[in-house]
């Protein structure tokens, strides 16, 4: 029965659109910037840059990823989360460039900073933004949603690339990573967050009123 009731909740939320979106750009997002992370390394490895600067890019990774998260901190104050997702998105979009065409290690190393950020904020932005699209009642089963895809996200992405890859050479694979932001960036910008919290909390009102109906008709 719980799982019932699980399921019904979970079909109402797909008739917010606005949520949709967002989750659809989520998802193309997360699968841009998770497979990145996936290949990177190996693909500097493959096109010659010295083990030392990948092991070198490793301790940058971890460096940068704090000050990135002090620096998105900053620009919250200045800027609403959802335009910096789309910074997020936009950062994503040159470290694929980087990462495609990179043939040194200066390139490699950029490319990290710009991955690596990117990342940062979107651990922070995906969840301020699922907030302004959740009542405080829905919590708990839209946050478990977003888990789920992106759970899908991480696989759906490192197997496109992997394909495009195999048939067609590894910078295809790059040029889907590349679609997959752009697309993103698409729909984000298309996602009204003030009218999907006015769905969601409208499906929460409209389940109280059906659980007083059934309370009266005992």
């Amino acid at each position: 029965e719980s799982f019932a009731i699980s399921w019904k909740k979970t079909l109402n939320s797909l008739s917010n659109f606005e949520l949709v979106k967002f989750l659809v750009a989520m998802l193309l997002f997360n699968d841009a910037n998770t497979t990145l992370h996936v290949v990177y390394v190996v693909y500097a490895a493959q096109i010659g840059i010295p083990v030392d600067k990948i092991l070198a890019g490793s301790v940058l990774n971890r460096v940068i990823s704090a000050v990135a998260s002090l620096m998105w901190l900053g620009l919250s104050t200045l800027l609403d989360p959802k335009s910096c997702f789309i910074g997020c998105i936009i950062a994503t979009l040159i470290a694929t460039v980087l990462c495609a065409w990179m043939d040194n290690a200066i390139d490699f190393y950029l490319m990290i900073a710009f991955m690596t950020t990117a990342s940062s904020g979107a651990f922070i932005f995906n969840k301020v933004l699922m907030g302004a699209l959740t009542p405080r009642e829905k919590a708990s089963h839209n946050f478990g949603f977003m888990g789920m895809v992106n759970r899908v996200g991480g696989f759906v992405g490192p197997f496109s690339f992997s394909l495009l890859s195999v048939v067609y050479g590894p910078k295809a694979g790059f040029v889907g990573l590349l679609l997959m932001g752009l697309l993103a960036l698409l729909v984000i910008t298309q996602v009204d967050f003030e009218a999907g919290y006015a769905a969601s909390f409208g499906e929460q009102s409209e389940g109280v009123v059906k659980d007083d109906d059934k309370e009266k008709g005992k």
